[in-house]
């Protein structure tokens, strides 16, 4: 009996995999190799290696002075039509902090707890066994029960 199907199709897919494996990887290097290395001040705690380093930032520039617009008198008095509170609701917007008007926020770091290391450490490694442990199972060629 012949088989119509596309090659595709009959393709295994564990070769389909190696397949899309190295073409992943090719793909990464040729796109790291043709475009520009990112600027220190860009890495800054993004790596291991600069995990606690702070590059040196460049002298801010001066900021162009912000165009001031006058706002209705409902948002003023502190009144929002409907569907803007119900955006903020949804979005989990409660309005500008006074932090956030001065531009003083303060981003949660990198720091992680001991605790919360290890709880990390031990997902990582349970995740990593069960993909080992399924790719093991469904590799072997023979039926589960």
């Amino acid at each position: 009996m012949d088989d119509t199907r596309p090659g595709i199709v009959t393709l295994h897919y564990m070769y389909y995999a190696i397949i899309l494996f190295w073409t992943t990887i090719i793909v990464t290097c040729l796109v790291s190799y043709f475009t520009e290395r990112p600027l220190p001040e860009h890495l800054d705690q993004t790596t291991i290696w600069t995990k606690t380093v702070l590059a040196e930032k460049p002298p801010a520039q001066k900021e162009p002075e912000p165009k001031t617009v006058e706002t209705p008198s409902a948002e003023v008095a502190g009144e929002m039509p409907f569907y803007l509170k119900a955006y903020n609701w949804v979005c989990g917007f409660e309005g500008i902090r006074e932090e956030e008007k001065e531009g003083k926020i303060n981003f949660a770091g990198m720091y992680q707890s001991k605790e919360m290391r290890w709880i990390t450490r031990v997902n990582s490694a349970t995740i990593f066994l069960s993909g080992v442990v399924m790719y093991i199972l469904f590799s072997s060629g023979k039926d589960l029960p």
